[in-house]
């Protein structure tokens, strides 16, 4: 914001304590009511020294001055140089205050800062002028500088059209008849699994060590040897073991 907008601003909000101001607003209205407040000061302080004008020129050689000489003084210019700086320093002061609340608001904080100017801590809430504005809209008002802040993309769920072309612009390539694809030729078919022939077991008795079991005999006696699997376990018992020791 330039100097003559930030002064234009702040007399179209003259006693407006709501909303908020930006930084640039209320430095440039500061330096505004500095200009403005010097002249008026050194003219009040003229207006001031020329009415003790005529006491000066009755001042004896000694420094002392005469009793009378009081009433010499040119009233008038002290009271019109008074009356001068309160109403510019009234003119002033209603939207220097508001601005700097606008200025508090703008910072995410509570005018009521400015009490401080009552004690004598006026310093407080000017060092906190200083400071930058809150981001985004807060209770005061919507943030002066959105438009200047760099704003974040959008980010949507993304179209796609029938074709897959969603692209603005784009051409969807066209495709001419398609030649006709040869058709595969008959296949052999496959040979045959070869045939195996049936593995062939020898007898269990043809293998080496193999005892084949004695049939028991037909009249129900006993069995000839004590090996024969058809022996009951009480005939051998009755026969010696092959682990068994010698008899002596």
């Amino acid at each position: 914001m330039s100097f003559g907008a930030a002064t234009k601003s702040c007399f179209s909000k003259y006693a407006e304590f709501s909303g908020r101001a930006r930084r640039s607003e209320f430095w440039w209205w500061y330096l505004f009511t500095a200009l403005v407040s010097l002249p008026v000061a050194i003219l009040f302080y003229v207006l001031v020294f020329a009415a003790f004008v005529p006491v000066a020129e009755q001042v004896n050689p000694d420094g002392s001055v005469p009793s009378d000489a009081v009433g010499d003084i040119s009233w008038g210019l002290i009271i019109l140089g008074g009356v001068l700086m309160f109403v510019v320093w009234l003119a002033l002061a209603i939207p220097t205050y508001a601005v700097w609340a606008r200025r508090l608001h703008d910072m995410g904080q509570t005018g009521h800062w400015l009490w401080l100017n009552l004690a004598s801590l006026g310093i407080v809430p000017l060092i906190m002028a200083f400071l930058d504005s809150e981001r985004g809209a807060n209770r005061w008002g919507e943030d002066p500088k959105a438009h200047e802040r760099p704003q974040a993309p959008a980010y949507g769920a993304p179209g796609y059209g029938a074709s897959g072309y969603a692209q603005p612009g784009a051409i969807a390539p066209g495709y001419g008849a398609q030649p006709a694809q040869p058709t595969n030729p008959a296949q052999p078919a496959p040979p045959a699994a070869p045939s195996y022939p049936a593995p062939s077991y020898p007898a269990p008795g043809g293998h080496p060590g193999y005892q084949a079991p004695v049939a028991p005999p037909a009249d129900g006696s006993a069995p000839a040897s004590s090996d024969d699997v058809w022996a009951t376990p009480g005939q051998r018992e009755d026969q010696p073991r092959r682990d068994d020791p010698p008899a002596q």
